[in-house]
Protein backbone atom coordinates (compact mmCIF):
# COMPACT_ATOMS: atom_id res chain seq x y z
CA UNK A 1 0.00 0.00 0.00
CA UNK A 2 2.73 2.30 1.19
CA UNK A 3 4.43 1.54 -2.41
CA UNK A 4 1.06 2.51 -4.43
CA UNK A 5 0.34 5.69 -1.94
CA UNK A 6 4.28 6.90 -3.08
CA UNK A 7 4.04 6.36 -7.07
CA UNK A 8 0.63 7.91 -7.23
CA UNK A 9 1.71 11.14 -5.37
CA UNK A 10 4.83 11.29 -7.41
CA UNK A 11 2.67 11.01 -10.28
CA UNK A 12 -0.01 13.38 -9.44
CA UNK A 13 2.91 15.88 -8.96
CA UNK A 14 4.77 15.39 -11.96
CA UNK A 15 1.20 15.27 -14.17
CA UNK A 16 0.87 18.88 -12.31
CA UNK A 17 4.18 20.18 -13.38
CA UNK A 18 4.35 19.18 -17.16
CA UNK A 19 0.73 20.59 -17.58
CA UNK A 20 1.94 23.57 -15.94
CA UNK A 21 5.00 23.91 -18.01
CA UNK A 22 3.27 23.18 -21.13
CA UNK A 23 0.39 25.92 -20.66
CA UNK A 24 3.30 28.55 -20.14
CA UNK A 25 5.38 27.35 -23.01
CA UNK A 26 2.48 27.43 -25.06
CA UNK A 27 0.76 30.75 -23.76
CA UNK A 28 3.87 32.66 -24.60
CA UNK A 29 4.14 30.76 -28.15
CA UNK A 30 7.46 29.37 -26.98
CA UNK A 31 7.08 25.47 -27.32
CA UNK A 32 3.37 23.93 -29.19
CA UNK A 33 1.99 20.94 -27.46
CA UNK A 34 2.47 18.56 -30.29
CA UNK A 35 6.41 19.80 -30.24
CA UNK A 36 6.15 18.82 -26.39
CA UNK A 37 4.32 15.24 -28.10
CA UNK A 38 7.51 14.76 -30.88
CA UNK A 39 10.23 15.72 -28.69
CA UNK A 40 13.10 13.12 -28.10
CA UNK A 41 16.14 14.08 -26.20
CA UNK A 42 19.99 13.99 -27.26
CA UNK A 43 22.23 11.48 -25.85
CA UNK A 44 22.96 13.97 -22.71
CA UNK A 45 19.23 14.25 -22.20
CA UNK A 46 18.67 10.46 -22.18
CA UNK A 47 21.30 9.25 -20.23
CA UNK A 48 19.89 12.30 -17.39
CA UNK A 49 16.00 10.85 -17.69
CA UNK A 50 17.96 7.20 -17.28
CA UNK A 51 19.47 8.30 -14.13
CA UNK A 52 16.26 10.12 -12.60
CA UNK A 53 14.05 6.49 -13.11
CA UNK A 54 16.64 4.70 -11.45
CA UNK A 55 16.65 6.75 -8.72
CA UNK A 56 12.75 6.42 -8.49
CA UNK A 57 13.30 2.46 -8.89
CA UNK A 58 15.83 2.84 -5.93
CA UNK A 59 13.34 4.56 -4.04
CA UNK A 60 10.14 2.42 -4.69
CA UNK A 61 12.23 -0.61 -4.16
CA UNK A 62 13.18 1.26 -0.90
CA UNK A 63 9.25 1.16 0.66
CA UNK A 64 9.10 -2.03 -0.88
CA UNK A 65 12.25 -3.49 1.47
CA UNK A 66 10.42 -1.50 4.38
CA UNK A 67 7.44 -3.28 3.68
CA UNK A 68 8.96 -6.84 3.79
CA UNK A 69 10.90 -6.43 6.92
CA UNK A 70 7.79 -5.21 8.84
CA UNK A 71 5.50 -8.92 7.79
CA UNK A 72 5.24 -11.19 10.29
CA UNK A 73 7.55 -14.57 9.81
CA UNK A 74 5.62 -17.08 8.39
CA UNK A 75 6.67 -19.61 11.31
CA UNK A 76 5.36 -16.65 14.22
CA UNK A 77 2.42 -16.19 11.85
CA UNK A 78 0.34 -19.23 13.61
CA UNK A 79 1.15 -18.06 16.91
CA UNK A 80 0.19 -14.95 16.38
CA UNK A 81 -3.07 -16.50 15.25
CA UNK A 82 -3.53 -18.28 18.24
CA UNK A 83 -2.80 -15.20 20.29
CA UNK A 84 -5.22 -13.08 18.52
CA UNK A 85 -8.44 -15.81 18.90
CA UNK A 86 -7.50 -16.24 22.11
CA UNK A 87 -7.76 -12.14 22.92
CA UNK A 88 -11.30 -12.21 20.86
CA UNK A 89 -12.72 -14.72 23.40
CA UNK A 90 -12.05 -12.68 26.40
Amino acid sequence: MALFMAMSAELSTLYDRVDTLERLLANKDVVSRDEVETYRPDADGEAERKSRREQYIRRLFRIIREDADNLVPHDKMERYQKLQDELKRR
